[in-house]
């Protein structure tokens, strides 16, 4: 896939709120990354890229940040990152919802979602969704249904939106990029392989964290946004003393992303 334009890739990404494909990093660096996905649960599938090698280079790849830059009008961080997966013929779905709803950030309208395959996704096995031009409305009401087993959203949160939907057809390596209002959505896995991905949250340097606990994020660049701790990074070829530091400072970024995510009490599902 050829390299993108940036200036028509935010043209894109500003009039239907997402853009997609595009080529993200290489195959043999999504098959790394799917490696140490693979069992990751609970807490453990977020902010793996502080202490997982493979996922933490994806996470850098340079296109996906060069199209965070271009989506955004601005230099980046990184705010967050997770693995969502569906094993075969699973059930589990994301019900419609925006990423702005729980992030604390502000203003959302200068943070975007890069959701990289680390696995082929089409209709069949549950690819994202998304709703064109839904961003344009701002923040929707959600309601909550955490009781649903099938829902992976770990508030079960849903908004309403009547479609027509975009699916995001990628190869292993490809992104999507959408807004954190762009409304999106996957179904079940119908197919007999899973269907595994990397989200990676990204936010404009001039972002601030509205929560009550005061979180850590990855710097990507020379500056380093107001109001954030920086997260230690993780060198290509880490010793274990990288390593340790980097389990953490996931244990410690978790540790304030609960309390701002579930003040009442919960988990990540």
């Amino acid at each position: 896939m050829a390299a993108f334009s940036a200036t028509t890739l935010r043209q894109d990404y500003e009039a239907r709120g997402f853009v997609t494909p595009l080529r993200a990093c290489s195959a043999d660096d999504a098959s790394a990354a799917l490696r140490e996905a693979t069992g990751l649960e609970g807490d453990a599938r977020f902010k793996p890229h502080l202490y997982l090698p493979a996922i933490n280079r994806v996470a850098r790849a340079p296109a996906i940040v060069a199209a965070a830059r271009a989506c955004l009008g601005g230099d980046v961080f990184l705010w967050s990152s997770d693995v969502n997966f569906k094993g075969p013929h699973s059930e589990a779905f994301f019900s419609p919802h925006q990423d702005s709803t729980y992030a604390g950030l502000a203003p959302a309208e200068r943070c975007c979602t890069v959701w990289v395959a680390l696995t082929a996704a089409d209709e069949a096995s549950g690819a994202l969704a998304f709703a064109p031009a839904s961003h344009l409305r701002g923040q929707r009401p959600h309601v909550e249904n955490p009781a649903d087993p099938h829902n992976a959203l770990s508030k079960g949160q849903r908004c309403e939106t009547t479609g027509p939907w975009t699916h995001a057809r990628l190869r292993p390596g490809d992104m999507s990029v959408h807004h954190f209002h762009c409304v999106h959505a996957s179904g079940a896995n119908r197919s007999p392989n899973p269907r595994v991905g990397l989200a990676l949250r990204f936010a404009r340097l001039d972002v601030r964290q509205t929560g009550a606990a005061r979180e850590s994020v990855t710097v990507l660049g020379a500056a380093a946004p107001d109001g954030f701790d920086v997260e230690p990074a993780l060198p290509p070829d880490p010793s274990e003393d990288d390593l340790a530091r980097g389990r953490a400072a996931h244990a410690a970024a978790l540790a304030a992303e609960r309390e701002n995510y579930f003040p009442a009490g919960g988990a990540y599902r």
